[in-house]
């Protein structure tokens, strides 16, 4: 969770503390459901884009960009947020927020195509990106050091009550269909929400506002933004088009663009004073630099596995959405259980948790890969214990992850360095999902042949079986082959390629007693069983693929993680100096 760039108590630019009253526990309670809506739609929507590919007949690069839109919009804005916050009021910047997350949830659930969908998504993100940053703010403004550790640990419950439920909401929502919106009541269940939060939003919540506001650094923000789209675009549009020499060219300009921003922060802090979107005096920190680096690189992994698991239980598997949702329970139980313990333990542990939670992680990813990979439709009990030593790695990374990167941080730059720490685990996960995406998806044309040439001896079994002619078998085994290497390859899986229609449009009819011809429709039968059996095993080994980059990641982590601060400040110091 942000903070905002400087934190005052409310109304009280001489840092008076306020009152003590019990009613900012009901302003607590609106705050804490809008970071539950934020959460949860987080969460919600992974377990529903293989639903939503199929309704709306989008690529798997339009599934990458549902997926990474809202996250880059949200990494982008909230610095921006925050600062907006500050200068005009958080209570009047979060409930625009509430109201424009409801209106863009909206759209999103409405959404007659995969483009509108996405831009959808970037508005939402950067609505979110509104409403998140003044909660954390809200809270410290407004609630004394006495009972702020009472209000961040309900934050937490929070949190990890979204986790939780996030894919079994999704599940049930897509799996029961109701009112015939299939995948759309994930995003339409935000709008009575909304509703809700923004009424009583503006009757509970205390206004605060920064003494010292910051100007929001609009040239830097879209340089950033250049940086990262000449990055992501190429990375998600590269295999639909074919990777012309442009996306190359787009993806080594990006440094560039990045190390423009870089001179432009420096200069604007020696010209005018102002802090730039991303203050470079934070470098001078020990520890905070890598602890950017760690920390992005985590949250790429841990988001760009999400979605490749998703579609690897939905697509490979054959799993339902709600099936799919009660997997991966696990990876939040296990992270609820972790994250409050390591929290507590970072002052005494700090940094050693982040490597032993970075290799915990690791295991539990083997651990999956080993699974998927030797067990034929494995069934929750045989995925869970991988999944739950995944989830306690990362509960051990997130939980001080945070505060051991900002130890060295001082009060006066505490809110800032939050700020930027956020959102850079934010926009690793956007460039998680597009760099482990090119992995996963290049991986499933690269394995589709040797797939199909494993399932060809069960198919031509069958066959026999069916009453095919041996001459005839081997015609259609090739064509079987050539049609799946081609679905694998195709930009849009749901339309069929040539190779594939003929077969597909073949009519079952039944056998003759007195010919004994062949059951047609016994041959559809071993064809859809063979390339269900080809898709798993592509599917995995593509899952496989994308697993030793994740591994590599984590191996990363783990080797940087000692350039981090020893261990996390107490609170009480921080907050003393807030």
């Amino acid at each position: 969770m942000p903070m905002t760039t400087t934190l005052e108590p409310s109304g009280a630019g001489d840092g008076a503390a306020p009152a003590l009253d019990h009613s900012r526990w009901l302003g607590l309670v609106v705050l804490l459901s809008a970071a539950f809506m934020d959460l949860l739609d987080t969460t919600i929507v992974n377990v529903a884009l293989p639903s939503i590919r199929r309704d709306l007949g989008a690529s798997y690069a339009s599934v990458q960009w549902i997926a990474a839109a809202y996250v880059l919009a949200f990494g982008l804005g909230l610095i921006p947020g925050g600062r907006l916050g500050d200068h005009y009021g958080r209570k009047r910047m979060f409930v625009l927020g509430i109201a424009l997350f409801t209106i863009t949830s909206a759209l999103c659930g409405l959404a007659p195509n995969a483009g509108v969908l996405i831009a959808s998504r970037v508005a939402q993100g950067l609505a979110a990106a509104l409403m998140v940053p003044q909660i954390m703010a809200t809270v410290l403004a407004t609630f004394p050091v006495a009972e702020r550790a009472k209000a961040t640990g309900l934050y937490g419950a929070v949190v990890g009550l979204a986790a939780v439920s996030g894919p079994i909401v999704s599940g049930l929502l897509v799996q029961h269909d109701l009112f015939g919106l299939g995948w759309r009541t994930i995003f339409l269940v935000n709008v009575p929400l909304g509703l809700v939060a923004l009424v009583a939003a503006a009757a509970l919540v205390r206004d605060s506002r920064s003494a010292h506001p910051l100007r929001a650094d609009v040239p830097g923000l879209l340089l950033v933004t250049l940086g990262l789209l000449l990055l992501l675009y190429p990375l998600v549009q590269g295999r639909e088009l074919g990777w012309p020499a442009w996306t190359f060219v787009s993806m080594a300009a990006s440094p560039l663009a990045l190390a423009a921003y870089a001179y432009y922060a420096r200069a604007r802090e020696g010209r005018t004073g102002d802090d730039p979107l991303l203050p470079t005096r934070l470098f001078r920190y020990h520890g905070f630099a890598p602890g950017l680096l760690v920390i992005g690189v985590f949250f790429a992994g841990m988001s760009a596995f999400f979605l490749v698991f998703t579609l690897v239980m939905q697509v490979g598997e054959g799993f339902s959405a709600l099936r799919t949702g009660l997997v991966g329970i696990p990876i939040p139980v296990g992270s609820g259980i972790m994250v409050g313990l390591a929290s507590a333990q970072a002052t005494t542990f700090g940094r050693r948790l982040i490597v032993i939670g970075a290799l915990t992680k690791a295991a539990g990813v083997a651990g999956l890969l080993w699974t998927l990979s030797t067990v034929p439709d494995p069934n929750w009990w045989q995925t869970a214990p991988s999944l739950f030593v995944f989830g306690l790695g990362m509960g051990l990374v997130i939980g001080p992850v945070f505060t051991v990167a900002s130890a060295q941080v001082e009060g006066r730059d505490a809110g800032a360095a939050a700020g930027v720490l956020a959102a850079v685990g934010q926009l690793g996960g956007a460039v998680g999902i597009a760099l482990l995406s090119v992995l996963f998806f290049n991986g499933l044309g690269a394995s589709a042949g040797a797939a199909a040439d494993q399932a060809a001896p069960q198919l031509r079994a069958a066959l026999s079986q069916a009453g095919v002619p041996a001459a005839t078998q081997q015609s259609i085994v090739d064509g079987f082959r050539a049609c799946f290497v081609a679905r694998a390859t195709a930009d849009d899986p749901e339309v069929a390629p040539p190779a594939c229609r003929p077969t597909e449009t073949t009519e079952p009819t039944e056998p003759t007693e007195a010919t004994g011809a062949p059951r047609t429709d016994g041959v559809a039968a071993a064809v859809a069983r063979a390339t269900a059996d080809a898709q798993r095993a592509t599917f995995v080994r593509s899952l496989r693929t994308a697993g030793y980059g994740v591994l590599g990641g984590l191996l990363l982590v783990a080797a940087i993680a000692p350039l981090l601060p020893r261990r996390a400040r107490p609170d009480h110091e921080l907050l003393s100096e807030v």
